[in-house]
């Protein structure tokens, strides 16, 4: 018998020695990625989107002399094509859908680049 665990179940473990910072976007092309999302919403067109996805620290492969609050803030840069759903101004986070339906819940300040497909 075969059983089906879904991507959002699995704990996956990362190694804390790849984690990065999350990098700074300025203010200008922020507002750029914005006016991209905006145009492709409207014409449901795919965008690549590069974010930056922040580490569970439960998640990560510590060494016995490591403090997990080290880790905090840490975390990699992501890559997925996605269509942008929606975006919600108050909460500032922008609404993704992958080819095969699945959603994704980005925060604005988490993205670093919007690239058209």
């Amino acid at each position: 018998m075969v059983t089906a665990i879904r991507k959002e179940q699995t704990l996956i473990q990362k190694n804390a020695a790849f984690l990065t910072s999350r990098p700074e976007v300025d203010y200008l092309e922020r507002e750029s990625f914005f006016i991209t999302l905006n145009d492709a919403k409207k014409r449901v067109w795919v965008v690549r989107l590069t974010y930056f996805y922040e580490a569970d620290v439960a998640s990560l492969r510590l060494a016995p002399f490591e403090y997990p609050s080290a880790f905090l803030g840490l975390g990699s840069i992501e890559q997925l094509d996605l269509v942008p759903m929606e975006i919600d101004t108050l909460t500032e986070e922008v609404i993704l859908k992958d080819i095969a339906g699945h959603e994704y819940i980005v925060e604005f300040r988490d993205i670093i680049d919007v690239e058209l497909l």
